[in-house]
């Protein structure tokens, strides 16, 4: 099992738009943190309203969920499909969780 707390590969995926640190912004709201944060709650970020309005609360199955297909989840957002498979996305949030 790889090391949680080293991205993996299908992280990258994430880095085209998202910054792991807090305070980083790309296209997307930094993602420290996200596991317990409720969707649209990063100051100054710039959300869908689909996503804003969505009420979720990222816990670890509706983030792989996401991941593997974000327009199921929150139809009407903006992020685009990433093609994770489950696996793919399940080690992205045990990364996720680390930061």
């Amino acid at each position: 099992m790889a090391d949680a707390s080293s991205p993996p590969r299908a992280f990258n995926n994430c880095t085209a738009c998202h910054a792991a640190e807090a305070g980083q912004y790309g296209v997307g709201p930094h993602l420290a943190g996200i596991v317990g944060r409720t969707a649209g709650g990063v100051e100054g970020a710039n959300y869908s309203a689909a996503l804003a309005s969505s009420g979720i609360v990222w816990d670890e199955d509706t983030l792989v969920r996401y991941l593997v297909n974000p327009n199921a989840v929150v139809p009407g957002g903006s992020m685009p499909a990433t093609g994770l498979d489950e696996a793919e996305a399940r080690g992205v949030v045990d990364y996720l969780n680390t930061l």
